[in-house]
């Protein structure tokens, strides 16, 4: 099961420090290109860079895959 991840989440977790959160989830984060680049906050940028580099997260653009089986 993939796991999308927005910017929200990312943002508050990352500002207590608590990003470890995210691996509670039974499935592969998934957090769009665009959302990483938009968090800029510190100490929020600075924990989800780490977040990033110490586990197996799926960034990338979105390729709008899904909106094919929207239609």
């Amino acid at each position: 099961m993939r796991i999308y991840v927005d910017a929200t989440p990312l943002y508050d977790l990352g500002m207590v420090g608590n990003m470890n959160l995210l691996t509670a989830f039974d499935g592969t984060l998934v957090i769009p290109r665009a959302v990483v680049d938009g968090i800029t906050v510190e100490p929020a940028a600075t924990n989800l860079d780490r977040f990033l580099d110490e586990h197996d997260v799926e960034t990338g653009p979105d390729d709008g895959e899904w909106l094919d089986a929207a239609g």
